[in-house]
């Protein structure tokens, strides 16, 4: 009998033991559940992580780029104009889409496509033999001008032909008057934007140059793209127009006078 009530105490304890050891089986399904949630919220942020160190960290993200084959470019926005006190355009820029060869570097084979692509291009092509001779293993302009209707032609025409391609870049037209030419100013081209450099065209060139956008691309293994790859990452906001306070009508008048 004595030796009945230790024994008794030792098997209490040790189901309670084992009770603690062991999940109730109606916890078990929230144990679970918490798992589950704990493992979400860790793939979230190992993928934020890894989002924030390509962005924050551009030689990353360039390598990541390299290995994926894949570039990035910038979309050039329009510029803004520049208008008189009553709203006339003195400079404004117009886009010029321009159909491009890239002249093989043998003279007998330039020949011979350039005859092919004055035979089936939609578009006229003005370029002349001795024109081509000039420009061997170099880019020619076969067409500065094409019409609205050709252009839509051309793109499955520069698909046909891999040397030849359709270019398309903004150009600024200024008011037919040299003196007031002389007050605007100029602008060029750096890596695609237009940028002012003298006059006006300097003087506001914050408010006129707008922001580029960003595009990203991938290539095949001919360093040419792939259809359907080409994404705008961030958009482009064009220039802003800005007045002057000169009146070109009255300026005319005066000069007649």
């Amino acid at each position: 009998m004595k030796w009945r009530i230790p024994i008794q105490i030792y098997r209490n304890i040790k189901q309670k033991l084992q009770g603690i050891e062991r999940f109730p089986p109606s916890n078990h399904g929230r144990v679970l559940l918490l798992l589950g949630v704990m493992l979400f919220w860790l793939c979230i942020s190992f993928i934020r992580l890894t989002d924030l160190m390509l962005l924050e960290n551009p030689r990353a993200k360039n390598e990541f780029l390299e290995k994926e084959d894949w570039v990035e470019g910038k979309i050039p926005p329009l510029r803004g104009r520049i208008l008189d006190r009553n709203g006339t355009p003195l400079a404004k820029s117009v886009r010029q889409v321009t159909l491009q060869w890239d002249v093989p570097p043998d003279r007998t084979t330039a020949l011979r496509q350039l005859q092919k692509l004055k035979a089936n291009s939609p578009a006229p092509i003005s370029v002349n033999p001795q024109g081509v001779v000039q420009n061997l293993g170099t880019e020619l302009a076969l067409n500065t001008s094409p019409d609205p209707i050709d252009v839509k032609k051309l793109i499955p025409f520069c698909k046909d032909h891999p040397r030849v391609r359709l270019t398309s870049r903004f150009v600024r037209k200024y008011y037919p008057d040299n003196n007031i030419q002389n007050i605007l100013g100029n602008v060029k081209r750096k890596k695609g934007i237009t940028v002012g450099v003298s006059g006006i065209e300097k003087r506001h060139d914050t408010l006129l140059r707008g922001c580029p956008g960003v595009y990203r691309v991938k290539l095949n293994d001919k360093g040419e793209w792939i259809e359907d790859t080409w994404k705008k990452i961030t958009e482009l906001r064009a220039g802003y127009d800005v007045y002057i306070p000169l009146d070109v009508k009255r300026a005319e008048l005066i000069k007649r006078k």
